[in-house]
């Protein structure tokens, strides 16, 4: 009876030692949920207990069973969180889901502060500005190209750390912690290093396989950005033209006033970028479109 008693002591310690923390995700979760899950997931590893930790936005059918237990969030409190502990069970509630992102790196945060599950938990929080955000310039102090200011192609010789994946998904969560959600890239003519434009195709100015790297490039950066609640925008200047489309039309690189033909091209590379990039936004410096 001692040996039983002993053994059955050993499994019972065992299962508790092998017991972990499950995080649960909403099934229609958004690629910015399952970053929120993965970054949570990082934090309980190690972790022994028995706690169920769910992932979702207010409304989700995940926290229906803890509907009446949930307060509702105020009007447009968008990125807003709510971290809420019901015995076994810890919720993170969102108002969108950059706000389910927001809490589960706020519950991250406290898990790794303490190396443990809070035993009481009810707070909520939402950023107070509405864009925050750090720019970058893919411009550089000189001139490089055909002595125009600002206008700069996105080759690896001009910008090498741009396609460095390492050290933007660094960058981006870095940003990520600090609820950073937008990114402003900044250039003269970004268009003709981001897009095909078959419509003008004197206005290329990359080699084809550059071209493509480039868009592959922007494509993964902006969904990874996208993942971490970032909202990445493109700066340009509507007086710049390409360089190549400038000397087939015979006109000058940059604009003083608009013209029918550089209007109905600029639109053209808005239009295209919007269709490419539908989640990324434009800033323009100067309109004459």
């Amino acid at each position: 009876m001692k040996i039983l008693s002993v053994v059955l002591f050993f499994s019972v310690a065992l299962v508790n030692a092998l017991a972990a923390p499950r995080v649960q995700l909403s099934a229609n979760a958004s690629p910015r949920e399952i970053f929120a899950e993965q970054r949570l997931e990082q934090a309980v590893a190690g972790l022994s207990g028995n706690e169920q930790i769910l992932l979702a936005t207010r409304l989700d059918p995940l926290l229906k069973p803890y509907d009446k237990q949930i307060p509702d969030f105020g009007p447009d409190a968008k990125e807003a969180f709510l971290l809420r502990r019901l015995g076994s069970t810890i919720i993170v509630v969102g108002y969108d889901p950059s706000g389910v992102l927001y809490g589960a790196m706020e519950l991250a945060d406290r898990i790794r502060a303490s190396h443990a599950l809070p035993a009481t938990l009810d707070y909520g929080d939402h950023p107070q500005l509405k864009l925050r955000g750090t720019a970058i310039g893919l411009q550089k102090p000189e001139i490089t190209y055909e002595g125009a200011e600002y206008d700069y192609r996105y080759t690896p010789e001009e910008f090498p750390w741009f396609y460095n994946k390492a050290a933007w998904s660094k960058y981006l969560d870095q940003l990520a912690e600090e609820r950073i959600n937008t990114l402003y890239l900044w250039n003269g003519h970004p268009f003709t290093s981001l897009l095909k434009l078959p419509k003008y195709p004197e206005a290329q100015e990359l080699p084809t396989a550059q071209l493509e790297q480039n868009i592959a490039m922007f494509r993964w950066l902006t969904e990874e950005a996208d993942k971490r609640g970032i909202w990445v925008l493109q700066g340009f200047y509507n007086i710049h033209l390409s360089h190549a489309f400038a000397k087939a039309h015979g006109v000058p690189f940059h604009l003083s006033a608009p013209t029918p033909l550089a209007s109905e091209y600029t639109r053209y590379c808005i239009s295209e970028f919007i269709r490419q990039y539908p989640n990324v936004g434009l800033l323009d410096r100067k309109s004459v479109v």
